[in-house]
């Protein structure tokens, strides 16, 4: 199995003793008490390599022992601050073997690695057993909606892989976005290109299909393998001249990662995209609370606010290129045309025979936005799930008027 992933420490039977043996009892007393502390999010990110791993770990309550080093299994290594010592790290199966030396010292941590987490007992040559600590997987999702945000070359890749001119990559290059879904086991990938057209690709794990795309100059054999919950592998060969090439995607909670591993044409690149909340597909309203006294207090009459509370509508998301997504409704009682929206950008709909002007921002989650209606602003946030929405509304000065609308992917 790979243990490349995410893990956060859920719990410790002994978590100051792990602590001391960690950091060698260098800990002030303070900052011991805020490493040990309930609310201290600790965090380690494995990344498999080949013949080791690469392991950052982060603290929220003590940034400032934040780290991150690059273990070879059977070569000893010198630790980074602030872990004083050296490692020498052994893999058998799922268990990794870590010897920590230390100068009086050395602590053996035994780590079992699983699809839920990984299990670290450590034992001291001096005090014999110290602790077990129970790391809960946390691996942020592949699936999602991603906007390219920077690159590393990947203009000069494309221009050298694909022959477009320099003009025609920049234009292409000028937004960049995917989407990656699941249905049953068959993912879909489609990619957002800044001159207007997308690339849909069509896959099960691990099996191989034909490629072509006469625009970015491929032709041949490509296999997608997905290595961890959070990793995927593309793997792709030319059908004329025999080359390969591997782009390696990793998915954060904020970030997805691009990097060209093996280029065709000598030229590799970076793509670093930032994750917003997947808020495509068809909606249907399911449930609401509190909707009626919000509708009523914007200056609808009470039998129209019950009607709208009481319509399950069904509401359609898609994206446009460029960055627009349109917004189609077919409410009775909220009738209007299709919006185009842009992240950021003031919209105005006439909407029921209002004119509102609409500003909603993408976010990590889904969209935090507000609209007005003459002198009346209402703010609004949307979170998006796998297969639910929730949308929050309050009128601005009015909290009696906060409500929720359930919304189901259809």
């Amino acid at each position: 199995m790979s243990i490349s992933g995410t893990y956060r420490v859920e719990c410790s039977d002994n978590k100051v003793g792990e602590l001391k043996a960690l950091f060698m009892n260098t800990l002030s007393p303070e900052d011991l008490a805020n490493l040990a502390s309930p609310d201290n999010e600790a965090r380690v990110v494995v990344t498999e390599t080949e013949g080791g791993y690469q392991a950052e770990v982060t603290y929220s309550r003590g940034p400032q022992f934040n780290t991150k080093f690059e273990i070879t299994y059977g070569e000893e290594a010198e630790l980074p601050a602030p872990f004083p010592g050296t490692n020498i790290s052994t893999r058998k199966g799922n268990v990794v073997t870590e010897v920590v030396k230390h100068a009086d010292v050395t602590y053996t941590y035994t780590t079992t690695y699983s699809s839920h987490g990984a299990t670290s007992r450590v034992v001291s040559s001096k005090d014999g057993y110290i602790a077990t600590s129970f790391w809960k997987r946390v691996d942020a999702p592949l699936c999602g909606y991603y906007v390219l945000e920077s690159h590393e070359n990947a203009d000069k890749m494309f221009e050298v892989d694909s022959g477009m001119s320099k003009s025609a990559v920049n234009e292409m290059m000028s937004f960049l976005a995917f989407r990656l879904t699941e249905n049953n086991g068959v993912f879909t990938m489609t990619d957002y290109l800044g001159n207007g057209s997308e690339k849909n690709v069509t896959y099960e794990v691990g099996k191989e299909l034909e490629m072509e795309d006469a625009e970015l100059g491929y032709s041949g054999t490509q296999m997608i393998n997905h290595v961890s919950p959070s990793e995927m592998l593309f793997t792709y060969k030319d059908k004329k001249t025999g080359k390969t090439a591997v782009w390696r995607g990793v998915a954060g909670e904020d970030l997805f990662t691009w990097i060209v591993e093996k280029s065709l044409n000598g030229v590799g690149c970076k793509l670093v995209y930032r994750r917003y909340g997947d808020i495509f597909g068809t909606w249907r309203a399911v449930c609401s609370s509190n909707y009626d006294t919000l509708l009523r207090a914007t200056g609808l009459d009470a039998k129209t606010a019950s009607d709208a509370t009481n319509e399950k509508y069904t509401t359609k998301v898609t994206p446009k290129p460029k960055g627009y997504w349109e917004v189609c409704c077919d409410s009775k009682i909220f009738k209007m045309d299709a919006v185009l929206y842009k992240s950021g950008e003031e919209q105005t709909i006439v909407c029921a025979g209002f004119t509102i002007s609409d500003l909603a921002t993408l976010t990590k989650d889904g969209i935090v936005g507000a609209y007005k209606m003459d002198d009346k602003v209402v703010n609004y946030t949307i979170r998006v799930g796998s297969q639910f929405m929730t949308l929050e509304n309050e009128l601005v000065g009015r909290p009696d008027t906060k409500s929720t609308v359930i919304y189901a992917r259809q």
